[in-house]
């Protein structure tokens, strides 16, 4: 188990190198952010000496081997913009995006398994013919659609929630329904099927055969054995919802990760770019992880796969 742990640790340090090597070259191609720092009457010397306090004047190699110097270091710079460290400032957004996550996770599972479940040991049945389009109308449906949706019924036509910005449990609601419908259908056919491949297996029938009821079946035999494909689709979801929902938090005028990314990308505001993508990335792989090591509390045989 230690070695597979360290295997991953390793892999992780390389995938990280790679995205800010990637996100490097692409913010630092995509045009010069000087000129959009100064006036507009500013003259070529303003804007070769702002350049060179800046570093941008450097060799573009030069400035990737400082990247990665600073970067092992925690360090991103500071905002062309904001004239603050850039880490900060995203470490900064990140609880309200955490909150807005948590919000979104807990309307999708609170959906998702009793759905997918249902859909399960209800098919071919009507339950199941009424679930399952519910489940890919939120499929289908994009987040800027379905947030917009949503402002305008709820908020601009009944005036029961607000239409943007953070501030209470009101304000949480119609951003996390947009954010987790796409969760929601994702982990909900995800919950189906695994239970449906396990409700067909010879232990479930042997039950049965024995009187057991149908909910002390799914409690004691199913859940946990058809639960343990569905974390990876849920560790993926989580992650997702942390990097940064940049659609979601953009309609909602919501101050997290996303709506940062969103600005210091129309900025060209490198600094906190990278710092963005080198936080989101580390968000996935520590999901990864996580997903991982659960595979062991879930199933035992795993563990003792780990230690061989």
């Amino acid at each position: 188990m230690i070695r597979f742990i360290l295997s991953r640790l390793v892999q992780a340090v390389v995938a990280l190198l790679g995205v800010l090597t990637v996100v490097f070259f692409a913010v630092h191609t995509a045009g010069n952010p000087v000129r959009l720092l100064v006036p507009q009457n500013a003259s070529a010397a303003d804007i070769a000496r702002l350049s060179h306090q800046l570093g941008l004047d450097r060799p573009l190699v030069d400035q990737y081997g400082s990247f990665l110097l600073n970067a092992i270091h925690g360090n991103f710079g500071y905002s062309f913009v904001q004239n603050q460290p850039a880490l900060n400032i995203v470490l900064s957004r990140f609880p309200n995006t955490v909150e807005l996550a948590a919000g979104a996770l807990v309307f999708a599972l609170a959906l998702a398994i009793p759905i997918g479940i249902l859909s399960a040991v209800y098919r071919g049945k009507w339950v199941e013919r009424v679930l399952m389009p519910v489940i890919l109308v939120g499929q289908s449906m994009p987040a800027f659609w379905s947030g917009i949706l949503l402002i305008l019924i709820f908020a601009v036509h009944w005036h029961i929630f607000p239409s943007s910005g953070q501030g209470g449990l009101r304000a949480l609601i119609l951003p996390s329904v947009t954010l987790g419908s796409i969760s929601l259908a994702t982990v909900a056919r995800m919950v189906r099927g695994s239970f449906l491949e396990h409700l067909n297996r010879e232990y479930v029938r042997t039950a049965k055969a024995k009187g057991a009821s149908m909910p002390r079946v799914l409690i004691r035999h199913v859940f946990r054995n058809a639960f343990l494909p569905v974390l990876t689709i849920l560790g993926m979801e989580t992650a997702n919802l942390l990097g940064g929902a940049v659609i979601t938090e953009t309609i909602f005028a919501w101050p997290g990760v996303g709506l940062l990314t969103v600005q210091a990308v129309q900025s060209l505001d490198f600094p906190v770019v990278e710092a963005v993508v080198l936080f989101a990335a580390t968000i996935y792989i520590l999901a990864n992880l996580a997903v991982d090591l659960l595979y062991g509390v879930v199933d035992p045989r795993l563990r003792i796969q780990g230690a061989d």
